[in-house]
């Protein structure tokens, strides 16, 4: 049951092979055989590159003079794991961990087809979020995911004769994703980043128009489909022109400018609430206050219910930050996604997740540094600088953050709190 394989990948080898390699293989050699690879295209000769990795089975597809549907038909019907990814190698993994997390996911969730997060890499290098507008309850509401994050579970390919899609740069894409919620099969939403991609808004724009027509074709346009192509049009048109400069500065006016500058001093909760919710499009739960004077940057931020973020935090959303329930941040608390690749030439940015669980409580003017998980129940005390995990149920404090103690785990409050005026 050990060596029986869980993901079969399948490599479309394009010219950048190196990007996804290194990678590839420590991530194949760290999950102990549950990994098959198959390599299609390129030449033998680059190809036996891969089929230098031992303790993996391998197989290479020649796909020269043959049509790539067919090549790729080929490759699914040889390979073994119960779940498919098929990516081209022009890609790189977010870590050398991601495909060894992934296997352990799929190995203890029960699903037919998982989509999951991807990062941007800018002109400049720097690693950003894709902040997409799909529901991850509903993939069929906004934006869909983008090639390199689909995976799916091989018999539904094979058993209900699921048409692939023949296009060399997107495989496995929408209409496939909209075939499977058609059929309301088991879709799950894999709330972490598995690979990186260049921004490219010239292959965006023939994306588009491939999946726009996917959406006519299985009758699913709805108004926030609608709204949400019709933005990425006029962004994808204005690439190559001056204009794009404005809407730069229209778009910065109001996510940054405009709402930490006079939003976040309206002494009205439901009104602040409102921006962020609707403008900013941050999701804040049920009984959850942001107070006065905070600072948020960036969107990509998700907030539980019950939760209270004092005044004078810093929120940074341009890596996921989520927080949970019942989870109270203390005044001038400064919570940071972003940082700077000090080896790089240029100094790039790159973002990583931050995680906080349910009923977490961290002190006054604490900082938390960007790829933290406080787990549930922690106490982070006041002024403390926390670089690593932090494990469920326990207090940590100085700079850098230690151990001070365990917690009790027989919790069970809420610490909503909405005084006038604040």
């Amino acid at each position: 049951m050990e060596s029986k394989v869980i993901l079969s990948i399948v490599l479309i080898l394009e010219e950048k092979t190196s990007l996804i390699f290194d990678h590839l293989v420590e991530s194949i050699l760290m999950s102990e055989k549950k990994i098959e690879l198959i390599v299609l295209g390129a030449k033998a000769s680059v190809a036996k590159t891969f089929s230098r990795i031992d303790k993996v089975k391998y197989t290479h597809i020649d796909d020269e003079g043959t049509d790539f549907g067919f090549s790729l038909k080929q490759a699914i019907e040889v390979s073994t794991g119960i779940y498919l990814y098929v990516l081209p190698s022009s890609l790189q993994f977010y870590e050398r961990e991601s495909v060894k997390d992934l296997v352990d996911y799929l190995v203890t969730t029960e699903l037919d087809l998982l989509y999951g997060r991807q990062k941007i890499r800018l002109p400049d290098g720097a690693l950003v979020d894709k902040v997409s507008s799909y529901n991850t309850n509903n993939p069929l509401q906004g934006i869909p995911p983008l090639f390199g994050e689909i995976i799916v579970k091989r018999n539904f390919i094979l058993e209900k004769n699921f048409p692939i899609g023949f296009d060399k740069n997107y495989l496995f894409d929408y209409d496939l994703l909209v075939r499977f919620s058609k059929n309301e099969n088991n879709i799950k939403f894999y709330d972490r980043n598995i690979t990186v991609t260049d921004d490219n808004f010239k292959k965006s724009s023939v994306f588009l128009k491939k999946r726009l027509n996917v959406l006519r074709v299985h009758k699913k346009i709805t108004p926030l489909v609608t709204a949400t192509y019709i933005k990425m049009v006029i962004l994808i048109s204005l690439s190559n022109s001056p204009l794009l400069g404005l809407y730069t500065i229209f778009k910065a006016f109001i996510f940054d400018y405009f709402p930490n500058y006079w939003v976040n001093k309206i002494p009205f909760y439901w009104l602040r609430h409102f921006y962020y919710r609707k403008v900013i499009k941050i999701k804040l739960g049920k009984q959850s206050s942001i107070h006065l004077n905070c600072f948020i940057y960036g969107k990509n931020i998700e907030i539980g219910n019950g939760c209270v973020i004092n005044r004078e935090c810093f929120l940074d959303g341009r890596g996921k930050l989520k927080i949970g329930n019942f989870t109270s941040i203390s005044p001038h608390v400064h919570i940071i996604t972003g940082d700077h690749d000090i080896n790089s030439r240029n100094f790039a940015f790159r973002s990583k997740d931050i995680v906080i669980g349910n009923f977490v409580w961290i002190g006054s003017r604490a900082t938390i540094l960007p790829g933290v998980v406080i787990g549930e129940g922690a106490i982070v005390c006041a002024g403390a600088l926390v670089t690593k995990d932090v494990l469920p149920y326990t207090m940590v404090g100085g700079v850098p953050a230690k151990f001070i103690k365990d917690r009790s785990k027989d919790l069970d409050y809420n610490p909503t709190w909405l005084p006038w005026f604040d």
